[in-house]
């Protein structure tokens, strides 16, 4: 795929505070949550995208925690050092299709790449903004990656349309796609562009602990599927040309590349649970 926009930066000014509700309250919920943060009895947030007082309170103790001043709201300075800590900011796709709040059966990981560069430090942002945008053609991913962001465009509850048009087919209602900066011609080593480099090996450290988290949640074994074994339903790992042969998908796609490092990236997804 490619991206038409360059240097915008996701929801920069976007302020979280009581009453705020939609997915990137879910998103800060989710980032307390994973860090141990508690509401006022002691109990887990539950993840359910409403800004109310245990999300405030949860929220004010990070942000002593951080030496901030404890404001309760998700400001531009609390937004910059969650974002350090993990935090993924969300901006809705425009083509998925909606489950929220129903859990969906994922058993299925699909690593994309953007076709575009990977020295272009806001690629996750980029993307995002064309996923969003009336630009877009009909296809979304559900996270964007790129050396130093990233960027959430659908629920992992929605189905995103980043292996078939339609949500109704396999690959998409079974499976979570993350896109990558870089290019599906990229050698994994060698002489040009290549997985080796230290931009590609930010950009694959940083998809490995996303994807260690999605694997630990789903249950995902840490293994590469062939086209066959898509087409069988097993679970685990797999390129967006695996979907395409698995299911003769019109248009051809090739990514993430024959030199994609699957057995050092799946290593390091392992690693990062």
């Amino acid at each position: 795929m490619t991206s038409p926009f360059q240097g915008s930066i996701v929801n920069a000014d976007v302020v979280l505070a009581t009453g705020s509700r939609g997915p990137e309250t879910g998103s800060l919920q989710r980032f307390l949550v994973s860090l141990g943060y508690v509401d006022p009895n002691g109990a887990p947030l539950a993840i359910d995208e409403d800004f109310g007082p245990k999300t405030t309170f949860a929220l004010a103790t990070f942000q002593r925690n951080q030496g901030m001043t404890a404001t309760g709201r998700f400001d531009q300075t609390t937004r910059r050092i969650a974002m350090m800590l993990g935090f993924v900011p969300f901006l809705q796709a425009r083509h998925f299709r909606s489950r929220w709040p129903n859990p969906r059966v994922v058993s299925l990981i699909v690593v994309h790449t953007m076709e575009c560069s990977e020295d272009n430090l806001a690629a996750a942002e980029d993307v995002a903004t064309w996923f969003a945008s009336d630009a877009s053609p009909v296809a979304s991913a559900h996270f964007c990656v790129d050396q130093d962001s990233v960027v959430q465009c659908v629920r992992e509850e929605d189905i995103a349309f980043h292996v078939q048009s339609d949500a109704s087919d396999t690959g998409n209602a079974r499976s979570i796609g993350v896109e990558h900066a870089g290019f599906a011609r990229q050698l994994a080593s060698g002489e040009g562009d290549t997985w080796a480099d230290a931009a590609s090996q930010n950009i694959l450290f940083r998809s490995a602990k996303l994807a260690a988290r999605l694997a630990r949640v789903y249950q995902i074994p840490f293994v590469k599927l062939s086209p066959e074994q898509v087409r069988a339903g097993t679970d685990g790992f797999c390129g967006h040309v695996d979907v395409t042969r698995a299911y003769a998908v019109p248009g051809g796609h090739t990514d993430p590349g024959d030199g994609f490092p699957w057995a050092d990236y799946l290593a390091l997804v392992q690693e990062s649970t």
